[in-house]
Parts: structure tokens; sequence; C-alpha cells
């Protein structure tokens, strides 16, 4: 559907090389890297598909960071990256927003490269479903076959806005 935007937020300058180089592997990824959180605050408007995101920044802790995405572009997903095998900070995290946690080891790489692809699944199938109900609302949209604005007719059409989501026949009868 287009390219994923990528946002690599690591302090670390090696580690972001080599995140970028792994996933450079997939050309349907556009990729920019930030060495901390303010320069990657500047370009949060961009809308980035997916960010990962050192909890250890020199400026900012990733809980910060985490909470400003999620306030500003609540469709990202987040994955974090952490040295700290800390179970109390990983759910934290995740209670915040994040899609996942993983820790930097010998396979960091490799889970993310996993869990980037799944997110990126899980975008493509929201923006279908955002689609669907767009075509829908559109379809269904009662106002303009049934006249009526009084309160009991708005009762009406939040009914009928309801069966809609539903695989139900709905029969309305009224006075003529």
């Amino acid at each position: 559907m287009g390219r994923i935007k990528v946002f690599v937020v690591e302090d670390d300058l090696m580690y972001s090389k080599i995140l970028k180089h792994k996933l450079s592997m997939d050309p349907d990824f556009d990729i920019k890297l930030f060495s901390d959180g303010k320069s990657f605050e500047r370009y949060i408007d961009d809308k980035p598909d997916i960010v990962t995101l050192d909890h250890s920044l020199p400026d900012v802790t990733g809980l910060e960071l985490l909470k400003k995405i999620k306030k500003q572009q609540p469709n990202t997903k987040v994955i974090v990256l952490s040295a700290q095998e800390d179970v109390a900070t990983a759910l934290e995290m995740l209670r915040n927003g994040a899609y996942d946690y993983i820790i930097k080891d010998n396979q960091a790489m490799d889970k993310l490269w996993h869990l980037i692809h799944q997110a990126n699944e899980k975008i493509e199938m929201e923006k279908e479903v955002e689609m669907l109900s767009n075509e829908v609302g559109a379809k269904y949209d009662f106002h303009q076959y049934i006249k009526g604005s009084s309160a009991p007719m708005q009762k009406v059409f939040a009914l009928l806005e309801k069966s809609t989501m539903a695989n139900i026949t709905v029969s309305i009868t009224v006075e003529t």
C-alpha cells in the first residue's frame, strides 16, 4: 500500500546504524534515524507508522516520549528497545501504549524485524477496516432516505447505526 515510515530513536550510534541496515533490507520501509528524543519530537507530526524507541535516551525518558507519541499519533506502533530486563518497566511501557518491549540481546534484531512486519500487517488491517467502515457508513446513510430531526427519530437513527454493525434483520414500523 505504500512505503512504511519507520522512525528509529536510538542514542547508540552504532546500534542505530545496524538497525537501519537491517531494516533497509525491506524496500517498503522509509527509515529515519534520531539520536535523541528532542530531535525526534520535531518530526512526530510526520505521522510515522512505526517507531522503535530506546528506553534510555540522554534527554528524555522512553516513557515520556512514548506518552507524547501516543497522545499526538495514537495509531503509531511503538516498539521499545531496552537493555533493562525489568518486568515492571516493560509492563509500564505496555500499559502506556507500547506495541511491544524488546530486550537488547543477540536475538533483538530478529525479534524487531518480525515485530515490525507484524505491526505493519496490523496497520494495513486497521486501514482496511477504516476504509470498509467508511464505505458502510456512506452506503447506509439513513438521513438521506428517512427524514426527521425529533428526539425519537434520533433514537431510531442511533439504533439503525448499531444494527449495521451486526448481521441482523431490522424492521421499523411507525404510524403513517
